[in-house]
């Protein structure tokens, strides 16, 4: 600016000499003197400071918190109505400004960053639960416009919790069974409405009257009508609008079962329907059917009729699949399939190809799967090899040379186990004159419940646990052990393990009740955990996550200090609600700056160099240097 005055005042004096040629001699001397004087400003460091001012609209907005916390108590009626009456000036933030910010946390320093861009004076909607980002006081220290919090009354916060689904895990067709869901709540009045949903239709609706703070347990039945994985799911409503936890909805997963499973045997005609209808006399739930391969290509049809058999024994046929084409099909929609390999059997339409091994007796070593008392068992004799890699499947007999004799593999839904020693019934026999025919009937009946359906279930299986838990607070793991019929095993030996990134701990259960064991556990650091369960022969795993206490919903005096402290570093106030409409009308912001003018500069020598050679041009133009 002084450089441009400079040049104007020179242009000015040019001019004037041009036009006021009478008066040359006064406009020089004028010139001459105020160079003098910019010469004597310069030596004495003279320098010269003032204030400009400059007046600014801005508009006042309404930064809204819409984390969580501002959901409880009567904090969800005043951002909805704040909303609604001052719609054009909202600006909604939660863990940063946004359309529809998530609400999981609070970031009041990040949305003052972000009003930085564009600053304007701010009525702050918020609780003052910061718990994410940078220290918003610091960043108001440098924000221009005032900021006026508004004052919200604390209220202690609603809470609704499903704490436990609990149920059988196995249910029976045209079994009828009670389910129980367990709730607690805080700071709720009126009704409660529970839904059931069972694979995703609404089966069952429940009400109850909460009145302030309490808990309670309700009640459905349910009637098993087919069988199935079932998936209940529980949700929990009130006519307050909830801070969603995740713990006021809830799932539960259970089974249906066939009462009777139905076996098929295919045998050649021999002592072999005979023995197993003796084994499996002794074994609940199954219904047997036979056919023996006749000559002429005739058969003779025992027992029950079956079509869709669950289990499937084929004993030494020659021609599996001329007998049931589909058994492959039936083993992958479920079924269970014992093969016994012995003759000219073909086991081509199971994918496996064998051979027979020298005619000799081989000594049997059991799979410690088996779990079979510790015994010389008889030899098995005319042996089948498999032909190729055979690491695909389950050993349970293997010969003392790591021949496999019986094994198994999982197929689709179903499994398939092979018996590759023939005649596997004659080593029964054989059990039987040395007086272990008990011993034979138990062998035969773990091979049947291997692969029965039933067997397959899960045997050991842990209830429901909270999805989401806090630091310090005990919970009880409980799981539930069953024997292969589906029946609550008594007497087991159950254990659980519990890891983290950085801890692990296992933990010793007892059983509370039959077949259902406990154990408890209170976390102490906060992460992802994998909860397992281990039986003798099964295990179960479930993953937990433990928070620090919720910091959405937890009031702190802190809490009311951040907001006056915003308000004091900006020049603002703590408000109330009503005060809103007077802060929000347009206000002027009167802008000041200080500006100085200093003559040490060299840009003044320069100037004053310029002036003096600006006269003496004029001078000698003129005539008079």
């Amino acid at each position: 600016m002084l450089i441009i005055g400079i040049a104007l005042f020179g242009t000015t004096l040019f001019l004037s000499l041009l036009i006021h040629r009478e008066h040359r001699r006064l406009i020089l001397s004028i010139l001459r003197i105020l160079s003098l004087i910019f010469l004597f400003l310069i030596l004495i460091r003279f320098s010269l400071s003032f204030t400009t001012s400059q007046k600014e609209v801005k508009k006042t907005k309404l930064l809204i918190d819409v984390s969580r916390s501002m959901a409880y108590g009567s904090r969800d009626e005043i951002v909805d109505s704040i909303q609604t009456l001052y719609y054009g000036s909202i600006i909604p933030f939660a863990e940063t400004i946004a359309q529809k910010p998530s609400g999981i946390r609070t970031n009041i320093g990040k949305a003052l960053d972000r009003m930085m861009a564009n600053p304007c004076p701010i009525i702050l909607v918020s609780d003052g639960n910061n718990n994410l980002g940078p220290d918003p006081i610091r960043l108001a220290r440098n924000y221009p416009y005032p900021i006026y919090p508004v004052q919200i009354d604390e209220v202690e916060p609603r809470n609704l919790k499903i704490r436990t689904i609990d149920g059988p895990d196995y249910l029976f067709i045209g079994d009828t069974a009670g389910f129980t869901i367990g709730y607690a709540f805080s700071n709720i009045r009126g009704p409660v409405i529970f839904r059931v949903k069972i694979n995703g239709q609404v089966k069952v609706q429940r009400k109850v009257i909460a009145d302030g703070d309490g808990g309670g347990e309700v009640e459905f039945l349910y009637e098993s009508k087919e069988a199935g994985q079932k998936t209940i799911e529980v949700s929990a409503t009130t006519n307050h609008k909830e801070v969603d936890t995740n713990d006021n909805q809830s799932r539960y997963i259970f089974s249906v079962a066939e009462r009777r499973v139905d076996l098929l045997l295919i045998a050649n005609l021999s002592p072999d329907v005979g023995i197993l209808r003796r084994v499996i006399s002794e074994i609940d739930g199954i219904n047997q059917g036979s056919i023996i391969n006749l000559t002429n290509q005739k058969k003779l049809y025992l027992g029950s009729e079956i079509d869709k058999p669950q289990i499937i024994i084929i004993d030494n046929i020659t021609n599996p699949a001329a007998h049931l084409p589909n058994v492959n099909d039936l083993a992958r929609k479920g079924a269970g399939v014992i093969v016994i390999s012995g003759g000219e059997i073909d086991l081509k339409p199971f994918g496996l190809k064998t051979r027979k091994s020298p005619p000799k007796e081989v000594l049997p070593q059991p799979n410690p799967e088996m779990d079979l008392p510790d015994i010389d068992l008889p030899p098995f004799s005319g042996l089948h090899e498999i032909i190729g890699d055979h690491n695909r499947f389950v050993t349970l007999l293997r010969t003392r040379d790591n021949r496999p004799i019986a094994f198994y593999e999982d197929v689709g839904q179903g499994r398939i186990l092979y018996l590759l020693g023939y005649p596997f019934w004659q080593f029964y026999l054989r059990l039987a004159g040395i007086g272990r025919e008990e011993l034979g009937k138990d062998i035969m009946k773990r091979l049947i419940r291997l692969v029965s359906p039933l067997a397959r279930k899960k045997s050991l299986i842990i209830r429901p646990i909270r999805r989401s838990l806090s630091i310090g607070e005990e919970i009880e793991i409980l799981s539930r052990y069953y024997t292969p019929d589906l029946i609550p095993k008594s007497s087991g030996q159950v254990y659980y393990t519990i890891t983290g990134e950085t801890t692990a701990v296992e933990l010793i259960a007892i059983e509370k009740k039959m077949g259902v064991y406990s154990a408890r556990w209170r976390p102490e650091l906060p992460g992802e955990y994998q909860v397992t369960a281990y039986a003798e022969d099964d295990a179960d795993t479930t993953a937990v996550t433990v928070a620090d206490i919720d910091i959405e919903t937890r009031y702190l005096p802190i809490n009311q200090q951040l907001l006056t402290s915003l308000a004091q570093a900006t020049g603002g106030r703590l408000i109330k609600i009503d005060e809103i409409p007077s802060l929000l009308s347009e206000v002027v912001e009167e802008r000041k700056k200080k500006r100085r003018i200093s003559f040490e500069e060299p840009l003044v020598a320069v100037i004053l160099m310029g002036m003096l050679s600006l006269e003496w041009f004029l001078r000698k133009r003129e005539g008079l240097a």
